[in-house]
């Protein structure tokens, strides 16, 4: 079984971001009911937790009393064998890295090593400041710590990308992950009107950086994430691979049997329905067995060391499959398994729905 705790605050707004969060203090009670919420999901399955992941929004955006309460709980109480958080480079300090003990790795967005790249962004940190933050991670014994990167900004260079990878990889980390930026509607960006990159630039900057890292020691284990050996990230890769994970938290996804259920996006009405012991505000689909089984197959696209084993007489996708091979998209990893290649990484998503 698998965990995540969605944390919707953030200090910020980045320019660039389109997920539900709110720029205001969490509440203390946000803490307490998410992990009333995990109390009563454990109570009903006799399942270990594997993986338990903190995302947001910002999780540092917690103060350390609430960090340290949220994190000493899930150690007790789960006990998982992998245990992450994500964190803003401006908020890791001594006292907040203390409450982490019991996280067993450490993603930090980073974005970019660029000041005025960050202030592009709208991020509140600085490339001194990520600097600083990785010197308090390892100093505190987290060995295990990524980097998030941005590619794809209009604004960029590519010496000034260049240089945004080989500053990363000189911090050693475990993880590194590469997004490309994506103008969403609703963000400070899309109302600017800014235009993105075009695809034959956003696919040189990424062919660089695996490349880059390649060359580094870190392998491209799916779309946008590179790892060390062994230090792939066992949330996501469990996520892929199509097994159930439980969200906790106002705005938080969950896969469970047969459903998809989104917790809605408004952390008032989350913690009035918790205050109120009653159910939650959510959307629920159902599946149907070969819809489950389709979507549980097919995310597996992503893992580009892995593919899909696609076994199918129906002719539509057989052409399908054929005509993805003639150009360049999937390759044959071994028979019956296939894999996308550098271009067909551009389009996984079209993929992956074809294929459902």
């Amino acid at each position: 079984m698998n965990i995540y705790f969605h944390i919707p605050y953030c200090k910020s707004k980045c320019k660039y971001c389109a997920f539900y969060s709110e720029t205001l203090p969490p509440p203390a009670e946000y803490v307490e009911y998410m992990l009333q919420e995990m109390k009563e999901i454990l109570s009903k399955t006799v399942e270990p937790v594997s993986t338990v992941y903190i995302g947001g929004g910002t999780p540092s955006a917690l103060s350390p009393q609430q960090l340290r309460q949220l994190v000493s709980t899930i150690v007790a109480e789960c006990v998982p064998e992998e245990f992450s958080i994500e964190v803003n480079p401006a908020d890791i300090t001594q006292e907040l890295l203390e409450a982490l003990q019991g996280v067993t790795r450490i993603s930090i967005g980073a974005q970019s090593f660029d000041d005025e790249i960050l202030q592009f962004l709208g991020r509140r940190h600085t490339k001194a400041d990520i600097c600083h933050a990785v010197e308090l991670v390892k100093t505190a014994g987290f060995s295990n710590f990524g980097l998030d990167l941005i590619a794809a900004i209009p604004s960029m260079t590519q010496e000034c990308w260049e240089k945004t990878l080989d500053a990363a990889v000189e911090l050693s980390p475990r993880h590194i992950s590469i997004y490309n930026l994506s103008i969403e509607e609703g963000t400070p960006f899309f109302r600017s009107g800014l235009m993105p990159i075009s695809d034959d630039e956003a696919m040189e900057q990424l062919a660089l950086a695996q490349s880059r890292l390649n060359v580094a020691g870190y392998g491209r284990y799916e779309i946008s994430n590179y790892a060390q050996s062994g230090y792939e990230c066992k949330h996501n890769l469990a996520v892929w691979h199509g097994e159930d994970y439980f969200g906790i938290g106002a705005g938080a996804h969950s896969r469970v049997g047969q459903s998809r259920i989104h917790n809605l996006d408004n952390w008032h009405n989350w913690l009035a329905a918790k205050q109120a012991g009653t159910t939650i505000p959510q959307n629920v689909e159902y599946l149907t067995e070969e819809e489950d089984s389709r979507e549980r197959t097919f995310t597996q696209w992503r893992l580009l060391n892995e593919g899909v084993t696609f076994i199918s007489n129906a002719p539509e996708k057989q052409a399908l499959l054929k005509t993805l091979l003639e150009q360049d998209i999937i390759h044959e990893l071994k028979p019956h398994t296939y894999a996308l290649t550098m271009r067909g990484t551009e389009i996984a998503d079209s993929i992956i729905s074809a294929f459902m």
